[in-house]
């Protein structure tokens, strides 16, 4: 089974790619792209991935590594953008709090804060 905790951007931003550019500008990095993903510089030298949205949402960001600087670096980026915008984002983390009963964080949606 994979987990891959991502933060959606549902509303806020015009475009994804101004979500992007705001993203980057927070983690102080230039996206980057191999080809076949684009990706921000992320903790630890992890990735973070641009993903393809769903459900008319603007914009998503995934981790894959599941490591304490990208776990805390994911929920650290969440709230910076919660208190640094007026965006509308929801915090998943693909259920690693049902499999890890010790995992310190739950899902979280900016409009319930």
């Amino acid at each position: 089974m994979s987990v891959r905790p991502f933060i959606e951007v549902v509303s806020g931003p015009a475009r994804a790619s101004v979500a992007t550019e705001t993203i980057a500008g927070i983690l102080g990095v230039t996206k980057q792209t191999n080809g076949q993903a684009d990706w921000l510089p992320f903790a630890d030298d992890q990735r973070l991935y641009i993903v393809p949205t769903v459900d008319n949402t603007v914009a998503g960001y995934q981790i894959h590594s599941l490591d304490d600087p990208s776990i805390h670096g994911l929920y650290d980026l969440f709230t910076t953008l919660c208190d640094q915008t007026d965006w509308h984002v929801r915090l998943d983390w693909d259920e690693l709090e049902y499999l890890d009963k010790s995992f310190p964080y739950r899902s979280l949606d900016s409009a319930e804060a």
